[in-house]
């Protein structure tokens, strides 16, 4: 392939995730997507919109009682951006066949839980790159609880327990 060609699908690419990245953030600060119900009805869009083509198989389990839940603006949006932040990285690391999405209600908690069984990593060892630092400051910015477990070939799983009002 010409440098060039390659270069401007390079570009094109950058230029598709600028507006993809700019469409979530209207979305998520538009009023009318306010209730925790708008949330998870685009988080199951997006899991259909990103595992499906990545042939990764996943379940879904989102709590009836989310319907009933507000949340501030901002909290909203790193709790989505974080979802989708942990998507992307299970289909660009984790290699997965298999992905376990589930948000509950427990302890006047919301419960976020993305599993994968991919081939992992190592925590110890593991240097963070900009996808795991953008979840770990996304959960601080919510004041939220987040665990990430990771074994080499065990896959991945990330929890975050954000306190409710």
């Amino acid at each position: 392939e010409h440098p060039v060609a390659s270069l401007l699908t390079q570009i094109g690419q950058s230029a598709q995730n600028a507006g993809d990245s700019i469409n979530d953030i209207i979305w998520s600060i538009h009023p009318q997507n306010d209730s925790i119900e708008r949330i998870t009805l685009r988080m199951k869009e997006l899991a259909a919109e990103m595992l499906e083509p990545n042939e990764i198989v996943y379940q879904l389990d989102f709590d009836n009682q989310l319907t009933q839940l507000t949340i501030p603006m901002q909290h909203r949006r790193h709790l989505f951006m974080l979802y989708k932040e942990a998507l992307n990285n299970m289909i660009k690391y984790a290699g997965c066949k298999n992905a376990f999405l589930s948000i509950q209600v427990i302890d006047k908690n919301l419960v976020m839980k993305i599993e994968d069984d991919g081939i992992g990593f190592d925590m110890v060892n593991h240097k963070p790159g900009n996808g795991l630092t953008n979840i770990r400051q996304r959960a601080d910015e919510m004041k939220a609880e987040l665990i990430i477990t990771a074994l080499p070939g065990k896959g991945c799983s990330i929890l975050l327990r954000y306190p409710l009002k």
